[in-house]
């Protein structure tokens, strides 16, 4: 599940890849249109369904040691999965996460972060980063069952993450 959420969507559009919501709820999808010259980058269990426009890569992104707490302190996969289009075609997907659930879509910007739960992680643009962040306070881990360890999003873009059950969006606001 999401911990900070807000201008969240059905739809987004960043850097003219739009991503939308397909049946939103306990079996959701994401459509991703990518225009010509583009790249996004998702979970490799994640691509259902891809046009032949597309071309897959498997990468250590940010990194062989970045790679390797991803998978051990976060059980996200070990490699992510670039999807590219080529300079003179657009193409599109359709991914999901590997547990049923609610898909939400993010627009990050760069001052803001978002962290997530294992798990959580769908896909981003390939203007996000993603990282693994120690939660500061023990007893925050201890309590709500998350675990020491969780996913860092940030940069600027949009990001699907996903949860097992609905996702209830609300805004958090700082005092």
């Amino acid at each position: 599940s999401c911990y900070i959420m807000s201008k969240v969507s059905s739809t987004a559009t960043s850097q003219d890849v739009k991503w939308e919501i397909l049946n939103p709820g306990t079996f959701a999808s994401v459509k991703v249109t990518l225009p010509p010259h583009s790249q996004i980058h998702c979970e490799s269990d994640a691509i259902v369904t891809m046009t032949d426009h597309l071309t897959l890569t498997g990468s250590m992104r940010g990194g062989f040691f970045a790679a390797l707490m991803r998978l051990f302190l976060t059980e996200e996969t070990f490699f992510t999965t670039a999807v590219k289009t080529d300079k003179q075609q657009g193409g599109e997907l359709l991914l999901a996460a590997n547990e049923p659930g609610d898909v939400l879509l993010h627009s990050l910007t760069p001052s803001t972060d978002l962290l997530l739960t294992r798990g959580s992680y769908v896909a981003a643009d390939a203007s996000v980063n993603i990282s693994t962040k120690l939660q500061s306070r023990v007893t925050n881990a201890k309590l709500s069952g998350t675990g020491l360890f969780l996913i860092r999003a940030y940069g600027a873009g949009t990001i699907a993450c996903s949860s097992f059950g609905a996702i209830h969006k609300c805004v958090l606001v700082y005092r």
